[in-house]
């Protein structure tokens, strides 16, 4: 099952990927939440527009905070997922 998800993560992650390079303009979104074990984390979502207009929009990453949920932590964690964006180009 494991293995499964890494694919499919995998997969997307080749799309978004291709995509990204026709993208006009682009947009990070930001969406806390609480697991069970109260463990916050944070949604990176990713949305891009093309000249055709075509919109695509992937879950980008997710960060787990470590203990705290201030706005300092929230900006590290999104500045940790715009490295691995620059990652791959």
């Amino acid at each position: 099952m494991v293995r499964r998800i890494h694919l499919i993560s995998d997969e997307v992650t080749k799309q978004l990927s291709t995509a990204r390079k026709d993208f006009v303009w682009l947009s990070l979104t930001m969406v806390e939440s609480t697991d069970r074990q109260d463990t916050s984390q944070v949604f990176v979502f990713l949305r891009g527009i093309n000249d055709n207009f075509i919109i695509t929009e992937e879950l980008f990453d997710l960060e787990s905070m470590k203990s705290t949920n201030t706005g300092q932590d929230l900006t590290e964690s999104v500045g940790h997922c715009l490295e691995k964006y620059l990652v791959m180009k």
